[in-house]
């Protein structure tokens, strides 16, 4: 099934993707979805999405996706070449996400210690509204 957000692929598949799709999708914290463009991949995990270009050996940007990494405002696009770079990546999202600290009305916390609050505040019963509304 296409998402909304999702943009044809189109052309030539790099012929590493399927193994560093793989290995990003093998960290149980990330969700990887092919999108051919801007970028090969999205890959989500710890609150962030990542954008991730695959380049087999020999593989260069081309000029549309030089240009998109100029305009680009948002958390830059990485360029991976085979899985144990795919592999180090999640690695390296990983660790910044677990010594990043997130401000919530607690205090700061880490990322795990942020989604258990999550948790607990989307599974706690409603209490003092009328009819299951939350309290004003």
């Amino acid at each position: 099934m296409t998402q909304w957000w999702r943009v044809k692929a189109t052309g030539r598949r790099d012929t590493v993707e399927p193994g560093i799709v793989r290995a990003f999708r093998a960290h149980q914290d990330f969700s990887v979805d092919v999108i051919g463009d801007p970028a090969d991949l999205l890959v989500g995990g710890y609150g962030v999405t990542h954008l991730v270009e695959i380049k087999s050996a020999g593989g260069k940007l081309t000029p549309a996706q030089l240009a998109f990494r100029k305009r680009w405002r948002g958390e830059p696009p990485v360029t991976v070449w085979n899985e144990a770079q795919a592999r180090k990546w999640a690695r390296t999202w990983r660790d910044q996400a677990q010594h990043a600290r997130i401000a919530f009305p607690a205090g700061p916390v880490t990322w795990d210690e942020a989604v258990e609050q999550q948790r607990e505040a989307l599974t706690a019963p409603l209490a003092g509204g009328k009819d299951g509304e939350a309290p004003a």
